[in-house]
């Protein structure tokens, strides 16, 4: 018998597919919701009710558990988009990390530009953010 915990040892799944499906169904729906949105102006509630579902399925990602680095960069991608907002010209994508002045956008604008190393599908979502203002720190 050996004290190291073998992570197959409980059956099932060992990868965050669940996860990523659940991220992709997510960027599907707020896709949706902001064209419904742009087509029914006057239909607040209408909005109201199919935005709900989205959050919805960040509640589920919340919930569980990421055993790769490519959960860990979904958690970290619908963080930052949480706090960050999403962008005018895709729903689900980032708009804007700060005005890069201050150390904290630097790294949060490195753990963004490294995301798409993880899960490739997260580099047209990050695009926009990642594009430092000329004059910022670290703009190029």
């Amino acid at each position: 018998m050996t004290d190291t915990l073998d992570p197959f040892a409980l059956g099932g799944r060992q990868d965050d597919a669940e996860l990523l499906t659940l991220f992709r169904q997510w960027v599907e729906e707020e896709r949706a919701v902001a064209k419904w949105g742009r087509e029914n102006p006057d239909d607040e509630d209408g909005f109201n009710r199919r935005a709900a579902i989205g959050w919805e399925r960040l509640r589920l990602v919340a919930a569980m558990p990421a055993v790769s680095a490519v959960g860990l960069a979904v958690k970290a991608y619908l963080l930052t988009w949480l706090e960050t907002g999403g962008s005018c010209h895709d729903a689900p994508a980032l708009s804007s990390l700060g005005d890069g002045k201050y150390l904290s956008d630097e790294i949060w604008l490195s753990l963004v530009r490294d995301l798409p190393a993880f899960v490739p599908e997260l580099r047209p979502l990050v695009t926009e953010a990642v594009t430092l203002p000329t004059g910022a720190v670290g703009a190029a």
